[in-house]
């Protein structure tokens, strides 16, 4: 099996119609909330595969916290080996660790304690441990140092510290990091190349975010777990720790994200409502597993994270409750309205003429309140396209957008890429006068949820702006 034969939706139970309305729910147009790609595999059948251009099939998208799922998995497959048990004391795997001056009470803290974010310590960003000192462990030895205001099993705290050692864990035990175990137990057997998963100084995986992965690929791990851990007739994860991992271990009732994460958090798996279960990940990467359905759903998208529930209640609403356990009668009219839909996908732009105040602004430089690392920005215009510089200190950033169609980039380090270690993406940009003197130019990168826009109204003093949506501000 190397990937899932096509069917129709009707020959899966699922109305044709009932995915355009889906699809229509995600195309609304809410500002600057946009769907890159998405999926539906059911009865081991690929139902519907659609990418909105530039996206396609290709594009190894960031996955932020989907990512923790992966040490989770990693784990699973220590348990399997007899190298680690879920109730073994962390602090005995790093005994070069534990000094005088740590806070004792991290002594308490047991693997499934991190597998389930009920570790009690107080939080923090995971990178910060790095200002604390200059030990190239500073990350692991900080672990052992943070403050402790829980029980263990207490409550639940979503805090990405516990992923890193669960990350660490598998190196610690292995030799090897995430990916490098991972890649002959999970990912060559399910015919996935060597994901991209961010290491830290000292070659640990970070485990809590980073990786890239084609949406066919998070589709193939999905699948595996719906599957009791085969993929195929072949057993690929320990069909016991699916069970283990995939079950509730402590409340969340309360999380403010929406109601499919006040369900309970499994190990490093969210359980949402219906039954159903999820790789979840920042700005709408999302993998739902629908055991009562047979089905799965994987969806990369650009969303605000407050506006995550409009993604799952859309695909509830139009397509999950409307599942049927027989085959439909053929539809071929709302079929062949379906693929044309599909094949007519792409990101909603912005385009308009030119402005006659092009011509008068162009090659000007304008300072601005500094942003990331840039200070000013420069615009020259063309006939349909204006070449856009970032300027800094460090390192100029350069663009160019289309006032009447896209224009692609090539990679090139942008400091804006939210949460990345490496910020090289492919690029797209865009512009448009929103009137004679105001100018919104919109660059996106491409596998990652992240905008910037050049916001300009030329009657102001300061006129221009430099605006991150979904990105690091500063």
């Amino acid at each position: 099996m190397s990937f899932f034969e096509k069917a129709t939706p009707e020959s899966c139970g699922i109305s044709s119609k009932n995915i355009v309305g889906f699809i229509e729910a995600m195309c609304k147009g809410l500002d600057d909330q946009e769907t890159h790609s998405f999926m539906l595999v059911r009865h081991g059948k690929l139902v519907v595969e659609g990418y909105f251009a530039p996206y396609d099939s290709e594009v190894e998208h960031t996955l932020f916290s989907v990512s923790k799922s992966f040490s989770s998995i990693a784990i699973g497959f220590l348990v399997e080996e007899g190298k680690i048990k879920t109730d073994d004391y962390v602090y005995t795997y790093f005994p070069e660790l534990i000094t005088d001056d740590i806070n004792k009470e991290n002594l308490k803290i047991k693997v499934h304690d991190l597998l389930s974010m009920s570790f009690g310590q107080k939080g923090g960003a995971v990178h910060e441990a790095q200002k604390r000192n200059d030990l190239s462990n500073a990350m692991l030895y900080d672990f052992f140092y943070r403050k402790k205001e829980l029980e263990c099993g207490e409550k639940f705290r979503y805090d990405a510290f516990g992923t890193y050692m669960l990350a660490a864990l598998v190196r610690k035990i292995t030799g090897e990091n995430v990916v490098e175990y991972l890649m002959p137990r999970l990912f060559e057997p399910l015919g996935i190349e060597k994901p991209y998963y961010p290491v830290d100084s000292i070659g640990n995986s970070i485990g809590y975010s980073g990786m890239h992965m084609k949406m066919r690929d998070l589709a193939k791990v999905g699948y595996v777990y719906l599957n009791g851990g085969k993929w195929g007739d072949r057993q690929i994860v320990p069909e016991s720790w699916v069970k283990l991992a995939t079950q509730k271990h402590i409340s969340t009732e309360g999380v403010s994200t929406g109601l499919d994460w006040q369900e309970g958090y499994c190990y490093q798996f969210w359980k949402g409502r219906f039954n159903t279960t999820r790789l979840c990940g920042a700005h709408g990467q999302m993998c739902v597993i629908m055991p009562d359905y047979d089905a799965i759903f994987v969806i990369n998208s650009g969303y605000d994270n407050d506006k995550l529930s409009y993604i799952l209640e859309s695909f509830y609403e139009n397509i999950m409750f409307n599942m049927k356990d027989e085959p439909l009668a053929e539809d071929k009219e709302n079929y062949e309205k379906l693929e044309d839909v599909i094949k007519n996908l792409r990101l909603t732009y912005k385009f308009s003429e030119m402005s006659p105040l092009a011509k008068i602004i162009s090659g000007n430089t304008y300072e601005i309140e500094e942003t990331n690392i840039y200070k000013a920005v420069k615009l020259d215009f063309d006939e349909d396209e204006v070449h856009v510089t970032f300027i800094s200190d460090i390192k100029n950033f350069e663009f160019t957008a289309g006032f009447t169609k896209p224009v692609f980039g090539e990679p090139q380090g942008t400091h804006f890429a939210s949460l990345e270690q490496i910020d090289n993406f492919n690029t797209v940009a865009t512009a448009a006068w929103l009137s004679r003197s105001e100018l919104e130019i919109t660059l996106r990168l491409i596998g990652c949820p992240a905008i910037v826009k050049v916001v300009a109204d030329f009657r102001e003093e300061n006129p221009v702006k430099i605006v991150p949506i979904r990105s690091r501000k500063k």
